[in-house]
């Protein structure tokens, strides 16, 4: 939030669009076939994302209470172990949070997606600005599993933008299924290397993650001659 508010507030142009990425993240297109592709797609938003409710095990993992608290005088081992103990005394007791959001007398569906996507300008600036003002999403995804996973995702397909995003149905399988421009190497997020550079540009993927130094350098250094040539 603190970044989309930053590229929002102090940048000093409006950029059509607005990527979410990390430092594990490496493009697979060339610069300018991002360019083309984003001029092509005017205003669509590349934000995918399912309704927890609709799979048990969405709905289930959402629903759990994870308190999130540091003891100063307790080090880090031990606030780990706290946390965990708190979180099975609530799951024992089964104080869950509700399956629903309320804001402003509306009932919200909640909507988990990828933290990797790409917005436009006007949404991202909604869902700032819906964060801010609305206490209340701020303290039903604090003590969540992966909030940036479903916070971002709830206020985008609870609003007028909804229709330009992608609502994914079915069994949930596994992240990759909600990351519209990465792609992704099994539920654990393999470190990807030169050997899967064919699977990489076959992929039709924008990006990829993850990448890590001392193992990718091979596999980067073949993307970087492949987008040259585009």
């Amino acid at each position: 939030m603190n970044l989309l508010q930053a590229a929002i507030d102090y940048s000093d142009e409006k950029f059509d669009y607005i990527f979410m990425l990390s430092g594990f993240d490496y493009p697979l297109w060339s610069t300018n076939r991002i360019t083309t592709f984003l001029e092509q797609n005017k205003w669509g938003n590349h934000l995918w994302a399912m309704a927890v409710e609709t799979t048990y095990y969405l709905c289930d993992l959402q629903r759990e209470i994870r308190p999130d608290f540091e003891i100063r005088c307790l080090g880090r081992f031990c606030n780990r172990a706290l946390r965990a103990v708190c979180r099975k005394v609530f799951k024992v007791l089964q104080f869950k949070k509700p399956k629903r959001l309320k804001v402003e007398g509306q009932e919200w569906l909640v909507y988990k997606g990828s933290d990797y996507f790409c917005v436009s300008w006007e949404l991202a600036k909604y869902v700032v600005t819906m964060y801010r003002s609305h206490k209340v999403i701020k303290k039903y995804f604090k003590h969540t599993f992966a909030p940036s996973e479903c916070v971002i995702h709830t206020i985008a397909f609870n609003s007028p933008f909804a229709s330009s995003c992608t609502q994914i149905c079915g069994e949930y399988r596994g992240l990759a299924s909600l990351t519209p421009l990465h792609y992704i190497d099994g539920c654990h997020i393999k470190v990807l290397e030169e050997e899967d550079f064919a699977k990489l540009i076959a992929s039709g993927k924008m990006f990829a993650r993850k990448f890590r130094t001392g193992t990718s350098e091979k596999l980067i250094a073949l993307l970087d001659s492949k987008r040259a040539s585009e």
